[in-house]
């Protein structure tokens, strides 16, 4: 049983003391994506909190297979939130230019469910095509809100590289998703 798991279980068995232990584990990759969002240690760190609540309130009855990527998914989209919530007139130049790159590529927010599963198991196929490192810089970028330079320095690549290789990948998913039939 891996180390997920047994977290997951001990969620099962309301074991309160897994939420320290998931912080110990876990809590400072969680801040380091809401912190690239937010720009904001005590923002970040306020989300992950929110993050461990939720998930305490959510196991069970959900059982994540990765409880790292659940908990990261959960405190991106808290902050992501926050991020729309107190930015709204003054927004960084950062966050901005992620956003927008990935609206030439995906559609618009929408609350229709069947749409944003399709959107998501579309995303998930066309990922899965992709190679590794292409796939690692795009999730970087897009999930991670992470910037072309530490992209580039942690994959070994130049800014440039990393710019082209995402410019390629957003056209490419762009093509794919209208061959899916989803509108972009």
């Amino acid at each position: 049983m891996n180390i997920d798991e047994r977290f997951v279980e001990r969620f099962f068995g309301r074991d309160e003391k897994v939420l320290e232990d998931i912080e110990t584990q876990y809590g400072a990759y969680c801040r380091s994506v809401a912190r690239n969002i937010l720009n904001n240690a005590t923002e970040a760190q306020d989300c992950v909190t929110d993050a461990y609540m939720h998930a305490w309130n959510h196991i069970p009855p959900e059982k994540p297979q990765s409880l790292l990527a659940y908990l990261c998914r959960i405190a991106r989209n808290l902050a992501i939130d926050l991020y729309r919530r107190k930015r709204a007139g003054k927004r960084s130049l950062h966050m901005e230019t992620v956003l927008s790159e990935l609206e030439e590529c995906i559609p618009a927010n929408n609350e229709d469910i069947a749409e944003t599963i399709a959107l998501r198991d579309a995303l998930n196929g066309y990922l899965s095509t992709l190679p590794t490192l292409v796939r690692k810089v795009f999730v970087r970028r897009y999930f991670y809100a992470s910037t072309i330079s530490e992209i580039a320095k942690e994959y070994g690549l130049t800014d440039s590289a990393v710019k082209t290789s995402l410019h390629r990948t957003r056209q490419g998913l762009k093509n794919y998703l209208q061959q899916k039939g989803i509108q972009v």
